[in-house]
Formats: C-alpha cells, structure tokens, sequence
C-alpha cells in the first residue's frame, strides 16, 4: 500500500517490491488512468530506451533486465563469473578475478558490454613490444601463455626448433631468462628480447680466447652465417672440440700427443696472454730434460727429436755412429745398459750417465792378459 494512498497494490497481478515502492503512481498510471491495463511482463514494458542500447538483445532472454538486476536496487549487478559462462567469453584462470570495471570501463549508459575478445591484444598491452607480430605468432599471446598463469610459459623446446634458433645440446637445459633478459640484442628499455639480429655465439658468451680465433669464427657455413665458436666446439659440450683440426697447424699431433689433454700444452699462465697462439713447438718447452742436461746444444736446449720420436719414448733412434764411438762389429748388438751402467738420482729418480762413459776397449773388457787361460792369447809381439 503507497503512503497516503488506501490501494493496496499487492493485491494486483504486480506487487510493488523493493525500489517500485517509492515510484510515484503516475510513473506509470500515465496521467492517473488507473483503468488503462499497463503491460509488466518484462522489465522493458516499462523501462525505456534500454540504457544498455540492446548489447544483450542477442540473449536468449532478449536482454530482460532481471537477468542481471533486481527491484531491489539497480546495482550490483546479478551477472557474475557462473553467469559470465553463457557468454561468448566464459572466464577462466586469472580472469575470474579480474574486476568488471577493467574490461567493460564504467561510462554510464555508454558503458561497453559487448567488448571484442578475439585476441587478448584486445584487451591486454602487448608485453613485447610487437616482436611477435609477424607470422607465425601475430601477436597471439596463447601460442605461448594460458589465461592460468602469465608467467609460465608454454613455449617448449620442441617450439624452439622452429625458430632461426633451435636449441641444441647443452642451450637445451638454459633457462630462457638467460638469454632472454633485459638489455640484450641491443635494447635499452625493460623490455625482454625475443628477436635477436645477432644469433652468433659471441653475442651471448664472451670470447675466452681473447680473438685469437677470430679468422676461424669468421668463416661462413653455406647459408651465409659465421660459424663463430662453432668453428671448433659444439653445443653438445664445451670440452667437445672437433671441429678443430690440429693437423692443419704448424704442429700436427702424431703419435702419443694425439692422447695428450689440450691444457696439458696450452696452459693458462696470465689472465692477459693467450694460450693457443705462439705455442712452442720444441720439445723442450712442454718435456723437461729427462737427462739432466747431458745432451744440451750450443744454444743450451736440449732436442729430444733428435733421440726420440713422438710415437714413443723408447727405443731411441740416437745414431751411435756419429759419436766417438761408432757401434761397429760385435758392438752393433749390444745392449745400452752393457756400456752405460753408470747411473745418478735426479728429481727423485734413477737416470743413466751417458757423459763421460769410458772409450777404451779394457774399460769395458778389462785386460787381455787378465783373461783365464782358456781364452785363447793373442801371439807375442815380434
């Protein structure tokens, strides 16, 4: 029943409820004509021009404002996430929580309801600045994130591959913030990298050997692209250096060098010096005298190759015949030891003296008349 007024208008087929209690009569009984017959089926009888300007209209209810409204008051608004499911744009993942307000920016009757939703650059700023607006992506944010979690990408490895970049080896175990990080590939923003102009090694790794290889890094594969680190290492491992062939250097490695470590011979020795250009090739700067310096040179080196091959140590190839001694006769086969018996401790081991050792025949024979009688005896001089 209406203040100052005996009609009780529950009694009608339209109660008055909620917010239509304080509706003045006349709102509705147009020039107070009670007995005009007043449509009240849908909301829309009586409230006009629809303030949403018929974004719902395309509803199965045809956009009547009990929907998402009471009488109770105008808002809030009934439409929630459950409703949100018969849309064409069910909310999932981080969109649940996402204020109404956000996509469909209050502007009164001019409010938005019917936003586009086709592609999340509708709504959302693209991140990367447009790296990925070309083909394959063009700016799709779900070929690589879900509406469940942004920051986990879906981009796998196997992705990857379909890059300019597959990721091989080892590069398949790098978190992609390590090469995907800010400041890289030439940006100066806090946007993070995707494209990069410079995919060669050295754009990501520092060049440990201070160029001293950079006229093999700079050769080109048969696409046109540097093979950079590539030109001796592989990403399978950094220690895994094929790619480099020793026998195309000044210093082929034969014989038992072919199992020495590399850094057996290029050692680091300062933080500012090379270790693989300028290597010495003698002997002498990787093998110490072994002899103690019984066979130094004039110019007080000691050339190993000149006994010694880089097959094995032993046996020696040293030419007797060019000594004071030439092996000759019964002398061809006898052992060294029989001769140079005479040894020293050097460094904690037991070395040959092969200086000095004895010439004359009874040094090593001793005195023919010393002989026992069953020797034979030369005949007496004459």
């Amino acid at each position: 029943m209406l203040p100052g007024y005996d009609f009780d208008h529950s009694k009608t087929k339209y109660p008055l409820q909620g917010k239509h209690q304080t509706v003045a009569c006349t709102a509705c009984h147009i020039k107070g004509d009670f007995k005009k017959e007043i449509p009240f089926a849908t909301c829309k009888d009586c409230h006009t021009p629809d303030p949403h300007k018929g974004q719902f209209d395309a509803r199965p209810k045809q956009g009547e404002c009990a929907e998402c409204h009471t009488v109770d008051g105008w808002k809030p608004s009934l439409f929630g996430v459950k409703e949100h499911d018969t849309s064409k744009y069910p909310l999932k993942g981080k969109h649940i929580k996402v204020d109404c307000a956000k996509c469909h920016i209050p502007a009164g009757k001019d409010t938005i309801y019917k936003v586009k939703f086709e592609a999340c650059a509708d709504c959302h700023k693209d991140p990367h600045d447009n790296q990925f607006a070309a083909a394959p992506y063009k700016n799709r944010c779900e070929d690589c994130h879900t509406v469940v979690d942004w920051h986990r990408s879906t981009y796998t490895i196997a992705k990857h591959h379909n890059t300019r970049f597959p990721l091989t080896g080892a590069h398949a175990a790098v978190p992609c913030s390590d090469c995907h990080k800010a400041g890289l590939a030439g940006r100066t923003d806090k946007v993070l990298p995707f494209k990069f102009d410079d995919r060669s090694c050295t754009a990501c790794h520092k060049d440990p050997h201070k160029g001293e290889f950079e006229k093999e890094m700079a050769r080109k594969r048969a696409n046109g692209t540097s093979f950079g680190c590539e030109a001796c290492h592989s990403t399978k491992s950094w220690t895994d250096i094929n790619g480099f062939d020793h026998s195309k250097t000044k210093f082929p490695l034969l014989g038992a060098h072919r199992t020495v470590p590399c850094g057996d011979c290029h050692k680091a020795t300062a933080p500012a010096e090379t270790r693989f250009k300028g290597t010495s090739q003698k002997c002498e700067a990787c093998h110490k005298d072994a002899h103690d310096g019984q066979f130094l040179a004039k110019d007080n080196s000691t050339h190993c190759a000149d006994c010694h091959t880089a097959t094995r140590w032993k046996p020696s190839t040293f030419d007797h015949d060019k000594t004071h001694l030439p092996l000759t006769g019964g002398h061809a086969n006898v052992p060294c030891d029989k001769c140079h018996k005479q040894t020293k401790m050097f460094e904690g081991k037991e070395i040959v003296v092969y200086k000095n050792t004895p010439l004359k025949c009874a040094d090593c024979h001793g005195n023919l008349k010393d002989l026992p009688p069953t020797v034979p005896q030369p005949p007496p001089d004459r």
